[in-house]
């Protein structure tokens, strides 16, 4: 039996979060003029139909970063935006290959490795990119403020994860969408990624962009929640990372070896209490050249 695609609930009366079907998370933002959707998922399932569901606002969508679970429903939508710098890494992890790997392998790990849910989904479910006659999306300026009718989002540099990644400040509702720009288990380890000095400076703009104008953190992964000090763990984790402060265990993601930088328990939290994990490479720890 093909399983739920999407589910959804209520953060407070302008936004909802929206879980797709590899745990993804994406939100809607309404205004009351305008909708905005923070994200796209893997691109299985009709994203744009279920939005629909949810309100008859025109929506435009803004991608916080290129990657596989955030970017691949975006076809289904008229008005995208997506930092320039992310279109290579769009265009990479839309390979068809690429994306079902990511997503069977997800699957096996939500659903059970013994469930072949995969093969539930019919041809129709994909949202496959194609970029020989799809028009590409609009480019995500930094510092842009969304307008959506009371309610204004503004755009924020939160690149390390990947070089065009964004943080979104709801203004009004005081929350910070984050991505994968930082979380409880930030990767960066892959081609492209910030060394951890410089990400630490990206971190450092960033609290010093937003502290005092927020009070919620969101994120893309998990159950979306974190604590509000996100920002500071990361900074002082990088620090750790730097002196050498740190536990190293072996991480895979995808057959691929990295460093997870301080030991977390069976619930992916860190043993020492924590807030922010990062996933990292020897050789990519400070600022080259």
């Amino acid at each position: 039996m093909k399983p739920k695609l999407f589910r959804s609930e209520k953060l407070c009366d302008r936004v909802t979060r929206i879980f797709g079907i590899t745990d993804e998370i994406m939100y809607l933002i309404e205004g009351g003029e305008k909708a905005m959707l923070v994200d796209t998922g893997v691109g299985i399932g009709k994203l744009k139909d279920y939005v629909e569901s949810l309100t008859d606002k025109p929506v435009t969508v803004v991608l916080t970063h290129g990657h596989i679970d955030h970017a691949m429903g975006g076809r289904e939508f008229d008005e995208v935006y997506l930092a320039k710098e992310d279109f290579p890494i769009y265009m990479a992890d839309g390979a068809i290959e690429s994306r079902n790997e990511y997503v069977k392998m997800m699957l096996g790990i939500i659903f059970g490795k013994d469930k072949d849910i995969f093969s539930t989904f019919e041809s129709e479910d994909f949202i496959n990119p194609d970029f020989e006659t799809d028009k590409p999306f609009s480019v995500l300026e930094i510092g842009r403020v969304f307008n959506l009718g009371g309610v204004h989002v503004r755009v924020l540099d939160a690149k390390g994860h990947t070089p065009g990644s964004i943080a979104l400040l709801i203004e009004e509702e005081r929350m910070l969408i984050m991505g994968d720009a930082g979380n409880t288990n930030t990767f960066l380890f892959f081609e492209g990624c910030s060394s951890i000095e410089e990400y630490k400076d990206d971190m450092l703009r960033l609290k010093s962009e937003t502290e005092g104008k927020y009070d919620r953190v969101l994120l893309s992964h998990g159950n979306g929640d974190v604590k509000n000090d996100l920002i500071d763990s990361l900074i002082e984790l990088c620090d750790d990372i730097m002196s050498g402060n740190v536990d190293d265990e072996t991480y895979y993601f995808m057959g691929s070896p990295a460093l997870l930088a301080k030991s977390r328990d069976g619930n992916f939290k860190r043993i020492d209490g924590g807030t922010a994990n990062i996933i990292y490479s020897k050789d990519n720890v400070f600022r080259k050249g």
